[in-house]
């Protein structure tokens, strides 16, 4: 994740709070030997409070938590029932901006879930589309989000024309001791695997909390912190040597250094 800091202060608070410590991706100890006072004046850093951030695990996300394991494991069932929510249709839509056709919005046989689509487009059409039987075609005018199109574009209006090809009932299972076993290792019935995901959950929500703690303090300590000298001299060895480490992982990955900076 990215710090957003000014980035000449940014680096010796780095520096000083890591690399000290050699905790860097390159191993590289040179820090180990400069006096850092003669760059930078920190903030105060000692005694400082923090916002609390809860942790607690309640029971109705331990519910959703199971329900998305046993939602992973319905099992579809052809239907020519009318849609409604929480079945599962494929459709194909095509998409007509200021009456011109637009392959790269549009789509052929897509597979959703009725409520459950994460594009708010789709979740737009399903809403519409309900009632809709094996075959049926029909046509709605939606609102295109700002950044649908691409980064920067405007909320604008567009034609769906949508045609049912498949329509689907969930059936999903319900949970037994025998099935909670089959859903995670080490656990033998129903009870413990809800004992084992409040665990999970719960760790989730102490990482995130410790995260957003440390960002918290990281700002007010690099907030309230002075540069007196630019490092550059410093950090040149490191700065090329932690380059160079991420120009391997980007080349590794097929992407780009700049994911890494």
């Amino acid at each position: 994740m990215k710090r957003k800091l000014p980035i000449l202060l940014a680096i010796p608070l780095t520096i000083v709070f890591f690399l000290v410590s050699a905790c860097s991706p390159t191993g590289w100890k040179g820090f180990e030997r400069e006096d850092l006072s003669q760059y930078l004046i920190l903030g105060e850093y000692r005694a400082l409070t923090y916002t609390p951030v809860p942790t607690d695990v309640s029971e109705d996300e331990v519910d959703r938590a199971i329900g998305a394991l046993l939602d992973a494991r319905a099992v579809l069932r052809a239907t020519e029932e009318p849609l409604k929510a929480g079945m599962v249709v494929a459709f194909d839509r095509f998409c007509f901006l200021n009456g011109e056709s637009r392959p790269d919005l549009s789509e052929e046989n897509g597979s959703y879930l009725c409520g459950g689509a994460d594009d708010p487009v789709v979740s737009a059409l399903l809403e519409q589309m309900t009632g809709m039987t094996l075959g049926d075609t029909g046509e709605w005018t939606v609102t295109l989000p700002a950044g649908y199109i691409e980064p920067g574009s405007e909320a604008c209006e567009a034609v769906y024309r949508v045609t049912v090809r498949a329509l689907y009932e969930r059936d999903v299972p319900e949970l037994t001791d025998g099935l909670a076993s089959r859903l995670r290792a080490g656990v033998g019935t129903a009870e413990e695997l809800r004992t084992a995901l409040r665990n999970e959950l719960s760790e989730e929500k102490q990482a995130a909390a410790r995260e957003r703690i440390e960002t918290e303090l990281w700002g007010r300590v690099t907030a309230a912190s002075e540069m007196v000298k630019k490092p550059y001299d410093l950090y040149q060895e490191y700065y090329t040597a932690l380059y160079g480490t991420y120009e391997a992982l980007a080349e590794a990955s097929s992407s780009s250094v700049s994911d890494y900076l």
